[in-house]
């Protein structure tokens, strides 16, 4: 382990999970290959008050695997931040999280979907999560600091009295953060090539190619030809941030 001064240099490896990405897939494959104190995942909630305990959970040359967004490395005070993540084309990765939504009791979006009666296209105009609504410049473009939480917070309650959303639209001025951000990311795939995210996570973590072929998981369908051509046009309008993003990664 190497110590700069004022920083802890773990030489990690930050997996951003974006939902719907085929990273249940992916992980399964990851648990498969890689030893397990080498893997390290998150799947609720963060704040600076559990980072004390997690500092102690973390060894060196660790991949951290999970649903968090850009600016996790201020957490470990990484100041060379390596990220990988998958891409979904944004209106595929939407009709597939209502599926998934629509299919899974357990998930809390389940009851309002059910409840209300919701079809696809008013579950993703109601704009009730975040994840219909440029997921993926949110979360490319996040971050942990404090006061930024705070700000974004009070955005969104104004937002949400003004229009009576739950959700904000994300602004505008996220997708060239999102982009700049993009530098730190040495691996960007895409759901259709898993197999080159795997080799790469593997390769970069010392471990050598996988031992198993990788096969999907968790699977509800793209949904690509069960949709009209105008609700494909809405989608895209309640993505184009995230639309612009991903076809610059094409």
């Amino acid at each position: 382990m190497i110590f700069l001064v004022g920083c802890l240099w773990l030489d990690m490896q930050y997996f951003l999970h974006l939902p719907k990405t085929a990273g249940t897939s992916l992980l399964a494959h990851v648990r498969a290959n890689l030893p397990p104190e080498r893997l390290f995942t998150v799947y609720h909630g963060i704040t600076r008050q559990d980072f004390k305990y997690y500092r102690h959970l973390v060894r060196p040359e660790t991949l951290l695997f999970g649903h968090f967004s850009f600016g996790f490395h201020e957490f470990w005070h990484d100041a060379v931040p390596r990220y990988a993540t998958v891409l979904r084309h944004p209106v595929d990765r939407v009709v597939s999280f209502y599926r998934y939504c629509l299919w899974r009791p357990e998930h809390p979006m389940h009851p309002i979907i059910v409840n209300r009666g919701l079809t696809l296209e008013d579950f993703v105009t109601a704009r009730i999560t975040p994840e219909t609504n440029n997921l993926i410049v949110r979360a490319l473009a996040a971050s942990y600091q404090p006061l930024a939480v705070l700000q974004d917070r009070l955005c969104d309650l104004l937002a949400q009295a003004a229009t009576q959303h739950p959700v904000r639209r994300c602004p505008a001025n996220r997708l060239p953060t999102a982009l700049n951000n993009l530098k730190y990311f040495n691996h960007v795939g895409s759901i259709e090539k898993l197999d080159e995210t795997l080799d790469f996570l593997l390769l970069e973590l010392g471990c050598g190619p996988p031992m198993t072929s990788l096969t999907r998981e968790n699977v509800t369908g793209d949904g690509t030809t069960e949709i009209s051509e105008g609700t494909r046009r809405l989608f895209e309008s309640e993505n184009e941030l995230d639309m612009e993003l991903y076809l610059r990664c094409s």
